[in-house]
């Protein structure tokens, strides 16, 4: 993933976590080309599944 992609996506991936903060019965589900991103609870946030 290049530089820029990165920052890209962890831009988008900031709003889905202010909205998940107001939406809390909605689930999620983030995908980016072949990686997953997996909504934490404990970190209220998304992490990659490596």
């Amino acid at each position: 993933m290049s530089v820029s992609l990165y920052y890209t996506a962890r831009s988008w991936l900031n709003c889905l976590e202010e909205a998940a903060g107001v939406l809390a019965d909605v689930q999620w589900s983030v995908h980016l080309d072949d990686m997953e991103f997996k909504w934490s609870g404990e970190k209220h946030g998304f992490l990659p599944d490596m």
